[in-house]
């Protein structure tokens, strides 16, 4: 894979020939499509079971997809938040039991960096969905 900072003139995104253009975060980068169509070929056993944990998680991150950019965000990372986060949450939630993937709900993150954590924070369902309260930390942050 190439990265290619401006692109060729101008940024560039989409397939020229056997290349494919995408952007990831500032940065336009290139990769060659595959010798065979992904269709035609049969995955591995590592790659069934990689492909069970992504579709897990994603299934179980999609409603939540703004709230990770944000809480996952990292100016320094050319990772998006959604990225970062699903990331963290296939390697700490995921559990592996009875011959399929589930979410330990208990390992779960919605945001990662050095936050206080809230005071009295309350949860209520209500018809609409569930409302979040809490009363802000005093310092806003502790200690990195």
């Amino acid at each position: 894979m190439a990265i290619v900072p401006e692109g060729i003139n101008g940024p560039v995104r989409g397939t020229v020939g056997n290349l494919v253009f995408y952007r990831v975060g500032r940065q336009t980068r290139v990769r060659s499509l595959p010798s065979l169509p992904k269709k035609k070929r049969k995955p591995t056993e590592l790659q069934a079971l990689q492909r069970g944990k992504f579709a897990v998680m994603q299934c179980w991150m999609k409603p939540m997809k703004r709230l990770f950019r944000i809480g996952f965000a990292d100016p320094n990372s050319p990772r998006t938040g959604h990225n970062a986060a699903m990331s963290y949450n296939m390697n700490h939630a995921l559990i592996y039991q009875d011959g399929k993937y589930r979410v330990d709900p208990r390992a779960f993150k919605f945001s990662k960096g050095s936050l206080a954590p809230p005071a009295n924070a309350a949860a209520e369902q209500t018809d609409g969905g569930i409302h979040f309260t809490w009363e802000p930390p005093v310092d806003g942050y502790s200690p990195g």
